[in-house]
């Protein structure tokens, strides 16, 4: 993930979610690549000199994965295109002033069903953790699932490590191979950015 960073430019939630797309390329049916997916993406809406480790402050974003694309290239470009303009700034303007009705409508299209085919997240924890005087070195995030989307997903990072999770309701049993597309994407998106 970080050669695709350092050498496209990319952010790592970019990278991310690209190969999540050419994950969901190979894993939905044909005729459902065709056009965009979308998905919901939560993001921070913290300022840099705030603590990044206390509550919730993030806004929603409703995204489309260019499932339709070929080249993973341009599936990155396009994800790229639509996450360089977050609007952290008007999000954070209605989480500061806003009540809790408003608050309200701000979350509730994220948890709309038919809105979205998933969400998708990533977690970083910026300091080290330690339970009972002993280092963790490592974790798994377990994304949750809102009412009507298929599956959540989550890349959990941590120190010099990343996982990427996968949470879906019982029957949807078929998005267990979504782990093992989404390296398979990664791996064609690194080879496809290496000169």
């Amino acid at each position: 993930m970080r050669a695709v960073v350092q050498a496209s430019g990319a952010s790592l939630n970019d990278t991310y979610l690209a190969a999540l797309a050419g994950a969901l390329r190979a894993w939905l049916p044909p005729a459902e690549c065709e056009r965009p997916a979308p998905i919901r993406v939560p993001f921070n809406v913290r300022l840099r000199h705030e603590r990044q480790d206390r509550g919730n402050r993030m806004g929603h974003m409703r995204l489309l994965l260019p499932v339709d694309e070929k080249s993973a290239l341009r599936r990155l470009a396009r994800v790229t295109e639509q996450t360089r303009f977050w609007p952290r700034d008007q999000i954070r303007r209605i989480l500061d002033r806003a009540s809790h009705s408003m608050l309200w409508k701000h979350i509730e299209p994220s948890l709309t069903p038919g809105d979205a085919l998933a969400s998708a997240t990533l977690l970083g924890i910026p300091t080290p953790l330690a339970f009972d005087g002993a280092p963790v070195t490592g974790g798994i995030a377990m994304p949750p699932l809102a009412g009507g989307h298929v599956f959540s997903s989550v890349l959990f990072v941590y120190g010099t490590r990343a996982t990427v999770s996968f949470t879906a309701r019982r029957e949807r049993q078929d998005v267990r191979a979504l782990p093992h597309l989404w390296k398979h994407a990664l791996a064609e998106l690194a080879g496809a950015t290496q000169p």
